[in-house]
């Protein structure tokens, strides 16, 4: 009787333990994935939200939508807890070879992760105030800049692209940190710096325009982009037309891509469907966001990218025409990084 009421207890936790983690394990395997992005309200988790709705709609898959960051989502994609994540090129660079912020969460050895798509475009610069005088780069030598955003790994390239591509470096200007975007607009406000960084449309931005006389984007050169793409070669010069507060003129900016991306073990098939359904109801995305009108399949493929595409995502890009030698090219040499 002994041993039957022992494998009796032993059979019953096992099954107790696969309810537990079967939520974790078979998300995929249902067609439920869970996606990571950034907090509510963030423009990451307007987009995953979009990209989610149109993949249930047309795919028959479902995405819960994750208001967590890259620096929390990237182990549990790694664990197969969280399959998919919003993120900006930059960081997803440093992300997949385990720098920046990422060389200690990895111990040098990166996230691996694979592109299902290039997103929108982001352009961002140097943001000064209406009433600061300033007009250019070189005015800003000497002057208290904020630059170091924390665990932001985007925010920190960013504000050091844009810096650059302007004629300066981090040595010509004075430091400051903080921990967000509203967070240095704070320190603008109270004039305890001379400009931010930050991309078009950020929201904050607009409560600074009205206090100080508006705002600028300060134009990046022509002259540096060398020196940025050692950085990253997420970064990209867009000229931005006239038109948003701080683009007074036809502004040449910084730009870069968001993407979404998975863990490298996610179904072929998966992958495929996901790039299929928003390959064919881009248009579906607009009405989400304004941005999101600038998420379409013309950009999905690009040698811009910083991690190597998922084989589902190719397979379907090959049938469409536009999986060039380039791209394959460029596939390669992102594979072969981590085998280093």
């Amino acid at each position: 009787m002994g041993g039957i009421t022992m494998k009796k207890i032993f059979l019953a936790c096992c099954l107790v333990g696969l309810i537990i983690l079967s939520p974790l394990a078979s998300a995929s395997a249902a067609g439920n994935l869970r996606i990571g992005s950034a907090a509510v309200g963030s423009l990451l988790y307007v987009f995953s939200a979009a990209i989610a709705e149109v993949t249930a709609k047309h795919a028959g898959i479902k995405m819960e939508v994750l208001p967590q960051g890259e620096i929390l989502t990237l182990p549990l994609m790694a664990t197969q807890e969280v399959d998919l994540v919003m993120i900006a090129n930059d960081a997803q660079g440093y992300a997949y070879e385990g720098k920046g912020i990422y060389e200690r969460q990895t111990k040098g050895k990166g996230f691996d992760l694979r592109v299902l798509m290039l997103g929108m475009r982001n352009s961002a610069s140097t943001v000064v105030t209406g009433d600061s005088g300033f007009k250019d780069y070189q005015a800003l030598k000497g002057k208290r800049l904020v630059l170091d955003y924390g665990t932001q790994q985007a925010l920190n390239l960013g504000s050091r692209a844009s810096l650059i591509a302007g004629g300066l470096t981090e040595k010509d200007v004075i430091v400051l940190k903080a921990s967000d975007i509203p967070e240095a607009v704070r320190l603008l406000m109270e004039g305890k710096a001379d400009a931010v960084f930050g991309g078009i449309g950020v929201p904050v931005f607009r409560e600074l325009s009205a206090a100080k006389n508006g705002i600028l984007y300060l134009e990046a050169g022509d002259k540096h982009w060398d020196d940025v793409h050692k950085i990253s070669k997420a970064y990209f010069p867009m000229t931005v037309k006239k038109g948003p507060p701080g683009i007074l003129k036809d502004t040449v900016l910084v730009t870069r891509n968001f993407n979404l991306a998975s863990r490298p073990n996610l179904p072929e098939d998966t992958a495929y469907q996901i790039v299929k359904a928003v390959w064919e109801h881009d248009t579906e995305l607009g009405p989400h966001h304004p941005q999101l009108k600038d998420w379409v399949k013309e950009r999905f493929v690009g040698e811009q990218t910083t991690a190597p595409y998922h084989p589902g995502a190719i397979k379907f890009y090959k049938e469409q025409g536009v999986w060039s030698d380039k791209m394959q090219a460029r596939q390669d040499e992102l594979l072969k990084m981590k085998k280093r």
